[in-house]
């Protein structure tokens, strides 16, 4: 795969840059630490649960903290179908009364499950957590720090400096800057990276980030390529705008239709 054809890939970082996954058992904890004792085992039991695709929460859906509810629906926010939390599905009557116009996915209420951050999160809130973001806050320093486990993906550094003089590469994650810059540090990308844009606000502000990027750079869309795990985040939003488009999709969630290049792994790309 040729990716110097490119005039700049822009990358996600969390499960794109880097796949470890012991961050999200801290954070879990965390989240567990935050319930009363009683009401640990039923949220951990349901975690569980849903990261071995047993539950009705599960990747690719969306958790309806409002109503409690877990709803399979379109990019652009239409819902198909709808569930319970015990898995009962609502009839069509009253999928519509709820679900008449397309939803929103703020993050705070309507919840895509697009990464493995936000299966403990939906979780959290359904057992009666009321903030996770403390709990977030320290996973991320956790995540930076030396007791974490942070392995770079094989090939992807060596990878990424042979294509550094001819095309612009460029992060634009969710992280803040100072945890950007430490995780960057650990996989050695520190001095290959061009720019860096932290606190994008994905998937709410995905498309003007985007934008952004292109226009501080001078970029076309045409002559870039968004990478990423997260569908709705970091590919959805770049293809609206007519960019190149590749999916990290370790689970196999998606099809070709998907994006113009579908993997399980960066590391697959320079191998």
């Amino acid at each position: 795969m040729d990716w110097s054809q490119w005039d700049a890939i822009i990358f996600d970082l969390d499960g794109t840059l880097y796949e470890d996954t012991d961050h999200f058992a801290y954070f879990s904890q965390r989240l567990a630490d935050k319930l009363p004792e009683a009401n640990r085992s039923a949220y951990l039991e349901d975690e569980a649960a849903a990261k071995q695709g047993r539950h009705v929460l599960r990747m690719g859906r969306v958790y309806d903290r409002r109503r409690d509810l877990v709803v399979e629906a379109t990019p652009e926010g239409r819902v198909q179908r709808a569930w319970d939390w015990q898995g009962e599905e609502l009839d069509e009557r009253q999928r519509r009364r709820f679900y008449s116009d397309p939803v929103a996915f703020d993050m705070q209420w309507m919840i895509s499950i697009g990464d493995h951050w936000w299966i403990p999160t939906a979780c959290a809130y359904h057992h009666g957590v009321d903030s996770t973001y403390d709990a977030y806050l320290a996973a991320k320093d956790y995540l930076a720090s030396d007791a974490a486990s942070l392995t770079p993906i094989p090939g992807v550094k060596e990878g990424l400096a042979g294509l550094r003089e001819s095309t612009q590469l460029v992060v634009a994650t969710n992280s803040d800057l100072a945890d950007t810059k430490r995780i960057l540090n650990h996989l050695g990308l520190t001095d290959i990276v061009h720019a860096v844009y932290p606190d994008s606000r994905k998937p709410q502000c995905s498309k003007a980030v985007l934008q952004r990027i292109m226009a501080e750079l001078d970029l076309a869309p045409q002559r870039c390529l968004a990478v990423g795990d997260n569908y709705l985040n970091d590919v959805y939003p770049a293809a609206q705008l007519g960019m190149g488009t590749c999916l990290i999709d370790p689970y196999g969630l998606y099809g070709s239709a998907h994006a113009d290049i579908l993997v399980s792994s960066l590391g697959s790309v320079f191998r």
